[in-house]
C-alpha cells in the first residue's frame, strides 16, 4: 500500500495520514466489527445472570426463612 502525493512536505504527510486514518478505520471494521454492539450484547446477558442469580438467593432466603419460621412456632 503506497500513497503518492506531491507537493509542499507538510501537505504531504497530512494527505497519508488522512489516506491512512480511512484505510485504519476499513480495516478495524473488517476485523472488529460493531464492538458497541456486541458490547451491548455481554452486557445484556450479564444483567440476564445477574437478574437469575438474585432470584436464586432470594428464593433460597426465602425457604430458610419459612424453615426457621416453622421450627420456632
Amino acid at each position: 500500500m503506497s500513497f503518492s502525493f506531491y507537493g509542499c512536505p507538510m501537505f504531504v504527510l497530512s494527505s497519508k495520514l488522512r489516506a491512512l486514518k480511512a484505510k485504519l478505520k476499513e480495516w478495524n471494521w473488517r476485523e472488529f466489527g460493531d464492538i458497541y454492539a456486541k458490547l451491548h450484547d455481554s452486557l445484556r446477558v450479564r444483567e440476564i445472570l445477574l437478574r437469575d442469580k438474585s432470584r436464586v438467593r432470594w428464593l433460597a432466603l426465602k425457604v430458610i426463612g419459612t424453615i426457621l419460621f416453622f421450627t420456632l412456632w
